[in-house]
């Protein structure tokens, strides 16, 4: 017996970003989602429900239509805002959550929901862990995730916010490891007929389907070919799959189709836009790189003011830890109690202090003027920023040419980033030093950089760790505007307080480059430190002798191997290894010295390489 129910629509549609789906579109991406959350619909009349990453929330209204309730977790304070805004039932709530650690009682929920979620992370086992964790006994898990063979298949654009992709074999397996009984079914939007039997007649064969390949054929299979996306059943009970299940679009498609093209070829002109005026600023950089020192200085200036307005408009807020979406972004407008907590974060409102600061640089086989020209920027940001001041050196490659008024420091040969930094750290703080600036040498620092740094540990009394922003391509790492914290920060221009050395040990010898300054940033919070950005610190980084991208990406991918087993994270350790492997490199055997479970739910492995949400 049929049954007609009305569609849920907020008043006004979340903004689309690219990654959420929103009212706001239609065709094909509204199709594969409403008919996911037509089949959930079913399972949930009368049940207590669970839905994860709800986003706009159109879904959750749809389910609460027949469930007894439904609990909705978003890791977007945005995006539950708006969701509370626009749907309003009795038996229906949305809060911010983290799939991960699922804030939700033990066997408190007869259905939970989560489509198109699993693959925006790494930590799959966990959020499996976690999802059979709130069921009841005989609960059922409905979720769903692209195959990635069809999905992300040669040739195809890889989807920026995916972190981990799944086969089918990838994706049964898993959910086999905690869930007894699973069932699949394969999504493949399209145009098209339907031929289902009759009322009273059960089908007696097997699916027939045709389709249709270019001009001049058509396959025939026994099963749906191609199917992109994957919806499985899973419980600890025998679960019933539909015999089939159709959703049959009856509005314009054309015309839907057409909108949705127009909003994402907006993004993409803007897109475009970016990168146009990222490389016009990347090549007024390189003249700079190409002038002698004493011609840099006043670019320098020219630049720091062009740009100053950025840093003066920080990025969107640090999302949750684990978020399972990229999280929107968009300038924030303070009010005058947040803009006065943010003057506080930066130390406008102390005297700036007059530190004993030691800048550490580490060299291999930099070219000449690329060293002279970051300590020509080393010497006057140093000597603005007043009190006692050192610039220290070291070569992990070939000597380098003497430069007047550095400090250099035996080589040990080429030991690695952290070790060398580790070092010089040793030597600035046994020689007085109060804050040690970690500093890459193919960079240079604006003459109000370390003015700026210094500011921001004086305002935290010594005790935080504090990245100076890098230009012309600043890092997309959120962080909050108010307090400026952020998830980790980069070596490329660090400031170490003594107190947190004397904490932490320093940079861990055991990565030898990449990610020992995510692990030094989490070790620094997992301690009380926070780690923050200084957005008026700018240092110039336009990268310019990085090794060939092979080289590059091995040594990245050997690096996120030892954090992610130093951190706990198995899935992110096995997700480097397999990366390692099909690319023909050797896995490491090596394992750093874990962390104590405690500090775990600090790391983050849900963004890849990335470490923490992005604002681009």
């Amino acid at each position: 017996m049929s049954e007609i129910f009305p569609r849920e629509r907020p008043a006004e549609p979340m903004a689309f970003t690219g990654e959420r789906m929103t009212t706001g579109l239609g065709g094909q991406i509204e199709i594969e989602h409403l008919h996911r959350y037509f089949l959930a619909r079913e399972l949930a009349r009368g049940k207590d429900v669970l839905e994860i990453a709800c986003g706009e929330g159109y879904g959750a209204a749809l389910l609460a239509q027949v469930a007894n309730s439904v609990i909705a977790f978003d890791v977007s304070a945005t995006a539950v805002a708006h969701a509370r805004r626009s749907y309003r039932r009795p038996n229906l709530t949305f809060a911010l959550g983290d799939a991960r650690r699922i804030p939700a009682a033990d066997a408190s929920v007869d259905v939970v929901t989560s489509f198109e979620t699993l693959e925006h992370f790494d930590a799959h086992e966990q959020f499996y862990a976690e999802l059979r964790r709130v069921l009841r006994p005989g609960g059922v898990l409905i979720i769903s995730t692209p195959e990635r063979t069809v999905y992300s298949a040669p040739g195809t654009i890889a989807n920026p916010h995916h972190v981990r992709e799944l086969t089918q074999d990838e994706f049964l397996t898993g959910l086999g490891n905690l869930f007894p009984h699973v069932g699949i079914l394969l999504q493949r939007p399209m145009l098209g007929s339907v031929m289902l039997p009759a009322p009273g007649y059960d089908a007696a064969g097997p699916v027939a389907c045709f389709e249709q390949l270019g001009p001049d054929a058509f396959e025939a299979d026994t099963a749906l070919p191609r199917g992109l996306y994957m919806v499985a059943y899973a419980s600890d009970q025998p679960v019933t799959l539909p015999a089939a299940s159709v959703y049959i679009e009856t509005s314009e498609l054309a015309l839907r189709d057409a909108r949705t093209e127009q909003v994402i070829a907006r993004q993409r002109a803007q897109l475009a836009a970016e990168q146009a005026a990222a490389q016009a600023q990347q090549e007024l950089i390189e003249a700079i790189r190409t002038s002698t020192s004493w011609r840099l200085t006043g670019p320098l200036r020219v630049i720091g003011r062009r740009l100053g307005r950025l840093a003066r408009a920080p990025a969107a807020p640090v999302p949750p830890a684990a978020e399972t979406a990229a999280p929107e972004t968009g300038p924030p407008i303070l009010t005058p109690a947040q803009a006065a907590r943010q003057q506080e974060a930066l130390g406008h409102n102390i005297a700036p202090p007059a530190l004993s600061i030691a800048i550490g640089v580490v060299t291999y086989d930099n070219p000449p003027e690329q060293l002279r020209r970051c300590f020509a920027s080393a010497a006057p940001a140093l000597q603005r920023a007043g009190g006692t001041a050192r610039l220290l050196a070291m070569d992990n490659g070939a000597p380098s040419e003497a430069h007047a008024g550095v400090e250099w420091l035996p080589s040990q040969g080429n030991i690695g980033f952290g070790r060398a930094h580790n070092l010089l750290m040793a030597a600035a703080f046994e020689g007085g030093a109060e804050l040690y600036i970690a500093a890459n040498p193919d960079g240079a620092f604006h003459p109000d950089c370390v003015v700026a740094l210094a500011r921001m540990v004086a305002a935290r009394e010594g005790a935080a760790l504090v990245e100076a922003a890098q230009f012309p391509a600043e890092h997309p790492k959120t962080y909050d505007p108010v307090t400026l914290e952020t998830a980790w920060a980069p070596g490329a221009c660090l400031a170490i307080p003594r107190k947190l050395f004397d904490a932490t040990g320093g940079f861990d010898p055991a990565f030898f480059m990449y990610a020992e300054d995510v692990d030094l940033s989490w070790r620094a919070r997992a301690l009380g430190f926070p780690v923050l950005i200084a957005p008026h610190a700018w240092f110039l980084h336009a990268v310019t002798n990085r090794p060939d991208e092979a080289a590059r990406r091995r040594a990245m991918l050997s690096s996120n191997l030892l954090l992610a087993r130093k951190w706990g994270a198995d899935g992110a350790a096995r997700q480097a290894a397999r990366e390692l492997a099909e690319a023909g490199w050797p896995v490491p055997d090596a394992s750093p010295a874990p962390v104590p479970a405690g500090w775990r739910l600090i790391a983050d492995f849900s963004h890849g390489g990335s470490f923490s949400g992005i604002r681009w």
